[in-house]
């Protein structure tokens, strides 16, 4: 019984945050941007597939935004990496200033799976957040290690489109 209530006051809140002050509908938008490495293969087995994505959306008033990476290695792509790591962050910004959140440290996940479950989307984490920005992007990196070395041998990043409201 406790879960049903927890159910329906979730999907009330959820509506309610479809509503902004004075009573329009607030509209969620949606960015994304793909790469693929080498990028002149025309078979996905081949390719390393890098996706960036940015979603608005708003609850109980408040905007929010936020940013999440996708990662795929085909099959047949080569690669002698023994590790993988895949950092995402947002850069927001206003008409008068720009930063990235969260600031410092940008937040990454160990993706060595990817490399040993070929053809599998790795999903990197999420980060939301509350915003007064008015402009949001997403940028998603990837990092191949070799040899067990610490240092990054092979990097690549892609940016989403920019949502702007």
């Amino acid at each position: 019984m406790l879960r049903r209530v927890i159910e329906l006051v979730m999907v009330i809140a959820v509506t309610a945050g479809l509503m902004v002050a004075g009573g329009a509908a607030a509209q969620a938008q949606s960015a994304g941007n793909c790469d693929n490495f080498p990028g002149t293969s025309s078979d996905a087995r081949r390719e390393l597939t890098l996706c960036s994505h940015v979603d608005t959306f708003f609850i109980v008033g408040k905007k929010y935004v936020d940013g999440f990476g996708e990662l795929r290695i085909g099959s047949l792509w080569s690669t002698s990496a023994t590790g993988c790591k895949i950092s995402t962050w947002l850069t927001l910004s206003t008409a008068t200033s720009q930063w990235d959140a969260p600031t410092g440290i940008k937040p990454y996940s160990i993706c060595t799976s990817a490399l040993s479950n070929r053809n599998v989307w790795f999903h990197a984490p999420l980060y939301q957040t509350s915003t007064t920005a008015t402009k949001a992007f997403t940028t998603v990196c990837v990092e191949l290690f070799y040899n067990n070395s610490p240092a990054p041998g092979w990097k690549r990043c892609v940016q989403s489109s920019a949502v702007v409201w």
